[in-house]
């Protein structure tokens, strides 16, 4: 759980923000609904609901602003927090069972914040989102409403499916791309040799083999994440906005509801596929991190090797003197 590693009420804060956010689409759809109402039997004031409109929107959008603060604001503190332990056992830990270079210095960690920590922060608002949703869909009709969650739940089908493909083309992106790391680094130290002994056709074929695999590599792994994302998307519309829509339309012209009430949950409805949609494609992402963040537990939990004690007093460095050396 990467979020561990920002402090406790920043997550409560961005979950709080992420609540009033998440009613924004809710209020939209309101509104929505009044406007149609109106439309088919004029009551009230139509400037007083175009003036309730605009100051609806205005708090939404002061909302959304301090969601974006936080948002980056704990991505931040995640990152810097990941690197400080990652430095700390680089420095620290001389243990070659777990290796840490720079690819993954570089590479994997910026992998893990755009892969994982931004994605958990996704999961965390489009859960808040769905759920006021369907708690707005239920109170304007509670049957239409469950015929669009249950057909919502339709991509976890797809999930089940590709969830274990993805990971294992992702394990094998993170070998390569170490390798190709590791490859370009033993090029950039030996280049005066490579060109001492005329090498050099050998080595660059060697670095664009090493390139080509690492490619390849990641082609198969974004292919297959892809894949799953478009399969899902279409699952979930046909059966999360289709079906339903069809319900619907047979709801009013039975009288069950009115037309404002059905576009208003079919406005909703978007957030009941969308946030779906985007949940798994999050999870998606969280997956491809898997064996980079496993490799980084690894690197967390050691607690062998030579390390050095912070306490220890090094003192000052007075002189150096040299006997009977030879090279």
């Amino acid at each position: 759980m990467t979020l561990k590693y920002v402090e406790s009420w920043k997550i409560f804060f961005y979950i709080l923000i992420s609540a009033i956010k998440s009613l924004q689409i809710v209020f939209v759809a309101y509104i929505f609904k009044r406007f149609i109402n109106f439309a088919e039997k004029p009551q009230g004031s139509l400037l007083q609901l175009v003036f309730f409109a605009i100051l609806g929107l205005i708090i939404f959008s002061i909302a959304s602003i301090v969601y974006q603060c936080i948002y980056s604001n704990i991505v931040a503190s995640v990152n810097i927090k990941l690197k400080e332990l990652a430095s700390n056992y680089l420095v620290k830990v001389q243990n070659k069972n777990v290796k840490i270079d720079s690819s993954f210095m570089t590479n994997d960690l910026k992998q893990v914040e755009t892969q994982r920590v931004d994605s958990k922060l996704t999961i965390i608002f489009n859960s808040i989102q769905f759920v006021a949703a369907i708690v707005s869909a239920i109170i304007g009709s509670w049957l239409l409403a469950l015929i669009f969650l249950i057909a919502s739940f339709t991509p976890a089908l797809f999930q089940i499916i590709f969830g274990p493909m993805i990971e294992n083309k992702s394990e094998k992106w993170e070998l390569a791309n170490s390798h190709y790391t590791d490859t370009v680094n033993e090029t950039t130290a030996g280049i005066s040799i490579v060109d001492l002994y005329d090498a050099e056709a050998s080595i660059i074929d060697r670095l664009i083999n090493t390139a080509k695999r690492m490619e390849l590599a990641l082609m198969r792994t974004n292919r297959t994440k892809g894949i799953a994302t478009e399969i899902t998307t279409t699952g979930a519309y046909i059966c999360g906005m289709i079906i339903p829509f069809a319900f619907g339309i047979y709801f009013v012209v039975r009288g069950n509801i009115t037309l404002g009430t059905f576009m208003m949950i079919a406005q909703l409805a978007n957030n009941f596929i969308n946030p779906i949609i985007d949940i798994f494609a999050a999870i998606n992402d969280v997956k491809t991190t898997t064996p980079i963040w496993k490799r980084f537990q690894e690197i967390i939990a050691f607690n062998g090797g030579k390390t050095i004690d912070e306490n220890t007093n090094v003192g000052s460095f007075n002189g150096l003197s040299l006997k009977n050396i030879g090279i």
